[in-house]
């Protein structure tokens, strides 16, 4: 039996809607509604009706209770237009409607989650596939958030742990934008008057999201479309994992939307094969990985890549050739040995550089107090190293 039980409450009124045999009878004023003891007919179908009412006591209320159902699922549509019209009546006579119990919901939940559970991870699938084939299986515990990992209890779970990934956050693995360089560093060569004006530099500082870069080439379809649709998507899935009420229009949006992320997430599974990321650009995608599940790493970076980008334009303007996939503490080892940085220059900046190897690979766990401290050490390091400082500024 598909059943909903509905609460109906008006205000008593002077001959107005006494008993349960008054609401039938105005109900009945509708040529499609026949209604005879515990039988309805709409639309020449039958549902098992039943309607109680009582007075309540000292609130000048009346109360109708109304079960409506049907045993064929077949007869849920023509159901929930009986429905509809049920509440605009009710509506329109001021009165309220509480649902108290709503298989319909529960058909159309129930239909829908798994189908949402398939795609949930199908975009899992495709992420994992498209970091590990470029960053082998250790990416995994690079990118882990400190409250996942330390909550996975073994192997299994930790090569799995996009299943702890909120539906949600996994849009952003693949759709957030993000820039290769810190709007920041172009800011600061605005204000010391070096700005560059190449277009592959000024590239740099544009926020693109991961598929932009390295999937917009093979699928037929922009990051704007997807993230929209993933988000919709979201809202309808709240519904029904929480249990809310959804009916006919929003199963077949969910379906829709399904339908339209479907084929992307295939063609885009497929393509991953052919797709490399380019040496200077792995740390920036697996930094960026890490930064979307910290807030406090993603401030601490924002105070990292000035340092490294001024560093590497002084590498560059020293006669090194330009290779951005060169690790910072060689650049400064050879800057040093050149007598263009300062030990103690060097000294300091290892410190810092320590700490993003730890928060960045997770080879420590650091508490929030800790990347703080780190972020105002960073910050600390660029006011009085580089900012107006030589040789940065000259």
């Amino acid at each position: 039996m598909i059943k909903t039980e509905y609460l109906i409450t008006f205000r008593i009124k002077e001959f107005f809607l006494e008993d349960s045999s008054s609401l039938n009878n105005l109900l009945m004023t509708n040529s499609l509604i026949n209604i005879e003891n515990d039988t309805l007919k709409f639309k020449e179908k039958e549902f098992s009706y039943n309607i109680i009412s009582h007075e309540i006591k000292d609130k000048n209320q009346r109360l109708f209770k109304i079960i409506v159902g049907c045993t064929d699922e077949n007869q849920i549509i023509d159901l929930s237009d009986f429905l509809k019209i049920l509440r605009e009546f009710v509506y329109k006579m001021e009165g309220r409607v509480n649902i108290i119990w709503d298989d319909i919901s529960n058909y159309y939940s129930t239909k829908a989650y798994p189908e949402i559970n398939k795609i949930e991870n199908l975009l899992r699938k495709l992420i994992t596939y498209f970091m590990i084939s470029n960053f082998g299986q250790e990416w995994t515990e690079e990118s882990i958030p400190l409250e996942v990992k330390n909550s996975i209890k073994n192997n299994r779970d930790k090569n799995n742990f996009l299943h702890n990934t909120d539906f949600i956050q996994l849009a952003d693995y693949l759709f957030k934008p993000y820039s290769s360089k810190n709007v920041e560093i172009l800011l600061r060569d605005i204000k010391k008057d070096s700005f560059n004006e190449d277009k592959k530099y000024l590239e740099q500082f544009v926020s693109k999201s991961n598929w932009e870069r390295y999937f917009n080439n093979y699928v037929n379809c922009e990051d704007g479309f997807l993230l929209k649709n993933w988000t919709k998507l979201y809202e309808l899935r709240c519904l029904v994992a929480h249990n809310s009420f959804i009916n006919k229009n929003e199963f077949d949006e969910i379906i829709s939307i399904i339908e339209n992320l479907k084929g992307k997430f295939i063609d885009a599974i497929s393509a991953i094969d052919d797709i490399i990321i380019p040496n200077d650009e792995k740390v920036t995608v697996i930094e960026n990985v890490v930064s979307l599940k910290n807030e406090l790493v993603n401030d601490f970076l924002s105070k990292w890549y000035p340092i490294y980008e001024e560093v590497y334009k002084l590498y560059i303007k020293n006669g090194y050739a330009a290779d951005t996939s060169k690790p910072l503490r060689e650049m400064v080892s050879d800057l040093t040995s050149k007598k263009v940085l300062t030990d103690e220059f060097s000294e300091n900046l290892a410190i810092i550089g320590n700490i993003r190897q730890k928060i960045i690979h997770f080879e420590e766990t650091l508490s929030d107090e800790e990347i703080i401290n780190a972020t105002n050490l960073a910050e600390e390091f660029y006011d009085n190293y580089i900012l107006l400082e030589a040789p940065f500024y000259e």
